[in-house]
C-alpha cells in the first residue's frame, strides 16, 4: 500500500510540500487526480482509494486491516466488530469503471456518514 500512497502523494504538482496527514489536502488531491486518470487505469485509481480510506480512517478512527478469503487478500477498513468492513480500495475505481462521475467530496461525505452511522448503530447493541 506504501507505494500506491506514494504514487498519489508524487503524481500532484505543488509549489511547497504536501502535508499527507490534512484530511482536506489528501482530497483535494484526489480529486484532482481523479480529473486525470482513466477509468481503465485501474492501480491508479485502487492507489487514490487506499489514500481516500486514509483520510476515512483518520475521520473515523477506524484501522487498516487485511481481509483474506477464497480469491485472495484486500485491505479493508474496520470500523467496529470483525464483520464491520469498508473497502475504500475499490470505492473510486469501480465507479469510474462503470462510467460514473466521481465528486471525491461528495462520496467521502457519503462513506464518512455510513460509517458514522454504522459505529453508532453497532454501540448501541
Amino acid at each position: 500500500m506504501d507505494a500506491r500512497r506514494e504514487w498519489v502523494w508524487t503524481s500532484v504538482s505543488a509549489d511547497a510540500p504536501l502535508d499527507r496527514s490534512d484530511n482536506r489536502t489528501a482530497l483535494s488531491v484526489i480529486a484532482a487526480l481523479v480529473a486525470e486518470v482513466r477509468p481503465d487505469e485501474t492501480w491508479k485509481l485502487q492507489s487514490l482509494g487506499i489514500v481516500f480510506g486514509d483520510v476515512l480512517a483518520r475521520v473515523t478512527g477506524a484501522e487498516w486491516v487485511q481481509v483474506d478469503d477464497e480469491l485472495g487478500s484486500d485491505p479493508a477498513l474496520r470500523f467496529g466488530g470483525p464483520d464491520d468492513l469498508a473497502f475504500p480500495m475499490t470505492m473510486i475505481s469501480k465507479r469510474m469503471e462503470a462510467g460514473e462521475d466521481v465528486d471525491v467530496l461528495e462520496l467521502f461525505r457519503d462513506v464518512a456518514t455510513a460509517l458514522g452511522e454504522a459505529q453508532a448503530q453497532a454501540q448501541a447493541q
